[in-house]
């Protein structure tokens, strides 16, 4: 892994705290390891204790959004760069993203493809780590079709800039794209606006 795995003994010492750890929570440690793939690989300098702690928290938010803690930890880091996370806020980010899984009406794996999905419009669109996942959440939370839920979100983050559509919220949904002090809103308060909106509709 790096220079605090790199003799047979700290390898060892590490597999036998993960199948220790895989007794303590539901994951198996072979899904453990593989989960400590990707916290070493955004964060380094993680000596074994603060591994096998990051990998113990990781393993309890997966439990607690029922999903596996290798793909949840991979995908809560790949969110994490995204969002230049530092270690010290890894926590923090976890449970946010973890909260919204649990608002997503469809599996945790679909609704993690489209975080995967989203990177590259988020960084584009430069939004704040609370705005997109508020956005995300609401747009998750009204439909079982995450991959749908998904692509609306990525065309309204690329259209946000184009007059033509911001006319068409304004004319169609009633929704303004700036508050009423002059200010752009947020992704999330547009969605909200949206979501009810459509419902209306329905």
């Amino acid at each position: 892994l790096d220079k605090n795995f790199q003799n047979p003994i700290a390898l060892r010492a590490f597999t036998a705290e993960i199948k220790k750890l895989s007794t303590e929570i539901p994951h198996t440690a072979d899904r453990i390891a593989e989960a400590s793939f990707s916290i070493k690989s955004a964060f380094s300098n993680l000596d074994r204790p603060q591994t096998i702690e990051f990998l113990r928290q990781f393993g309890l938010a997966a439990t607690a959004s029922n999903a596996d803690i290798a793909e949840f930890t991979k995908n809560t880091i790949a969110l994490a760069k995204v969002f230049k996370v530092e270690m010290k806020d890894l926590p923090s980010f976890m449970a946010k993203v973890n909260a919204t899984f649990k608002q997503g009406l469809a599996s945790d794996s679909e609704v993690a493809q489209g975080f995967n999905k989203l990177t590259t419009s988020i960084q584009a669109a430069k939004l704040s780590t609370e705005d997109f996942l508020a956005a995300f959440s609401t747009i998750q939370s009204t439909t079982a079709d995450a991959a749908g839920a998904t692509t609306n979100l990525q065309n309204a983050l690329a259209k946000l800039g184009d007059a033509k559509y911001i006319k068409a919220l304004e004319q169609v949904f009633n929704i303004e794209r700036f508050t009423k002090d002059g200010g752009l809103k947020s992704l999330n308060e547009i969605v909200n606006e949206l979501a009810k909106s459509l419902k209306g509709l329905t």
